[in-house]
């Protein structure tokens, strides 16, 4: 389930201990002016060890971990990643650079999500996917049929960093790997505010079982709060109806309005698509409930 966590570390004689580990292997080494003061140099050193990054800072240690890919020997995260293989990945982690103390690694950055099979083609499914709540999901330009939707900030900008949803074709990128309608759900945070409401302050907290149920219940409500412009039939007086909704103006136009008609009609849209006897939200939700149930087995 867990898919990225950038670990923060400060203590003096942590960051000691990994700069003399002799597992860690020199990568490169930087050197730029501090964008705070722009009076002095500020390096930085990144070691390596089988995919994981060590950025040594001055007095501070940044490490960024792909606990999925660790556990494919860094290949893919195109399969299922239960909750107990995470956690072992997470102990085996531990166990390999002798951390007893995992309360002094901070968690800063996070980014968890499932892979599940599309109930329609991804192809169809992607350009379909519009908003997340009353935020317009954007092409990424990193990945072919991948959305990502946030917030904006106070700034106006687009992406806030609190928390994102990305929506993706895993099975387009890793066709080896995965069915080529595979799709990845994955939340993604840059903030210690939103973070702590999952329970996650430090590696510690990810050994913990009912830190991945706060996850899931984060999953299933994103999953509840997608907004898919998308219909199979369009029969009668369903048609004209359909017609008005699948327009992404008419919903750009509602975000203007009210403070409640942008879900006034979302709620009636999905009502018409219930008539239709085909609701791709519902069969969205389903499968990720379904997945969510499956990467818990066996968790304890």
């Amino acid at each position: 389930m867990v898919d990225f966590i950038k670990i923060l570390i400060t203590d003096s004689l942590l960051i000691q201990w990994f700069e003399q580990c002799p597992k860690l292997i020199w990568h490169e080494t930087s050197k730029r002016r501090n964008t705070h003061t722009f009076d002095r140099l500020q390096s930085k050193v990144i070691k390596v060890h089988k995919g994981i990054s060590f950025i040594f800072y001055t007095g501070k240690l940044e490490i960024h971990f792909k606990p999925h890919y660790y556990k494919n020997n860094n290949d893919h995260n195109a399969n299922d990643f239960s909750i107990k293989e995470c956690m072992q990945t997470i102990k085996g982690f531990m166990n390999e650079f002798d951390i007893y103390e995992p309360e002094k690694l901070k968690i800063i950055n996070l980014e968890y999500g499932l892979n599940a099979l599309s109930p329609i083609p991804m192809k169809e499914l992607i350009p379909s996917l519009t908003y997340h709540t009353k935020n317009p999901f954007i092409r990424t330009g990193d990945l072919l049929y991948s959305k990502i939707s946030s917030k904006p900030n106070k700034n106006g900008n687009t992406i806030n960093k609190y928390k994102m949803i990305k929506f993706y074709a895993k099975g387009i990128q890793f066709p080896q790997y995965a069915d080529i309608n595979t799709f990845r759900l994955e939340v993604k945070s840059k903030k210690s505010g939103f973070i702590n409401t999952l329970g996650i302050f430090t590696l510690a907290d990810l050994l913990i079982l009912s830190v991945y149920e706060n996850m899931r219940l984060d999953l299933l409500k994103v999953s509840n709060e997608l907004l898919i412009l998308y219909s199979v039939a369009s029969k009668n007086s369903n048609k004209d109806l359909l017609t008005k909704y699948e327009n992404t103006i008419f919903w750009e136009k509602t975000l203007n309005k009210s403070r409640n008609i942008f879900n006034y009609h979302r709620n009636n849209y999905l009502k018409t698509l219930d008539r239709t006897g085909y609701n791709i939200h519902c069969k969205i939700t389903e499968t990720v409930t379904n997945k969510l149930n499956h990467l818990f087995v066996g968790a304890v």
